[in-house]
């Protein structure tokens, strides 16, 4: 069997254009069974503001459907969503396997437990920007227009809480990506540390920004993991830098 460094270019397209086709596949199969998974990812999604109802009644808050299709491309839209989560893992394998043989021993093993650590990170992030949408909304009913009424479309309220937790799950993958860019001599460990208060003073504002809310528990709920995953990065790279240092001493 012909390895990477083995393989001609259209060798490579080729089997590029088999793993596209495998993702392909895959993600139409899951996105299939997330159609079973529909309901219940809707009701996740709109459980924010069901609990706004319950704690502050003095919110009329209405979810409508704008048109007739609403109601179908929200259903396929959570089963994307819930086919994107199942076959996350089917996903990493096949890419695991295109890149595995041109990749050197411990290039491997970083790329495996890179994939593990960022699965943990990205599902972290999904939690926490979960948990702050709630006093989100709160805040936001609270400073808007008292005498509006609040006319949620449901379709527009699922792609906002989609993107939402999609971008927390991307933010958390802040120490990974820290992580390459020092492997790659890119930024180094004492560049991160001189801007540790800058960055400190940027991860409160961007809460603060992301959260409107008078309630200071909202803010912390965002920052505090911000600057936690920050030194996080900064230790393990140390190390990782000092055990680099004594290797080539």
């Amino acid at each position: 069997m012909k390895t990477k460094g083995q393989m001609t270019f259209w060798e490579h397209i080729e089997e590029l254009r088999w793993t596209i086709f495998k993702i392909i596949g895959t993600l139409v199969v899951t996105t299939i069974l997330g159609l079973f998974l529909s309901d219940m990812i809707l009701k996740l999604f709109l459980l924010p503001i069901e609990i706004i109802k319950e704690r502050y009644p003095e919110f009329i808050v209405q979810q409508i459907l704008t048109n007739p299709f609403d109601g179908v491309i929200i259903k396929l839209k959570a089963a994307l969503m819930g086919g994107i989560i199942l076959a996350y893992l089917p996903v990493f394998y096949f890419v695991w396997q295109y890149v595995k043989p041109a990749l050197k021993n411990n290039e491997k093993k970083v790329f495996f437990w890179a994939g593990i650590v960022g699965t943990l990170f990205f599902i972290t992030g999904i939690i926490c920007g979960y948990l702050v949408i709630t006093p989100m909304l709160f805040a936001l009913l609270k400073f808007g227009i008292s005498s509006a009424e609040n006319l949620w479309a449901v379709r527009e309220f699922v792609s906002f809480v989609f993107y939402w937790l999609l971008g927390a799950g991307i933010i958390f993958e802040l120490p990974l990506l820290m992580f390459v860019l020092c492997s790659l001599g890119i930024i180094k460990i004492i560049t991160l540390k001189k801007l540790r208060a800058y960055f400190y003073v940027g991860a409160f504002i961007f809460a603060a920004v992301a959260t409107p809310s008078t309630d200071p528990f909202s803010m912390l709920l965002v920052a505090i993991p911000l600057l936690v995953l920050y030194e996080i990065s900064i230790f393990v790279i140390s190390i990782l830098d000092k055990k680099s240092n004594r290797v080539d001493d």
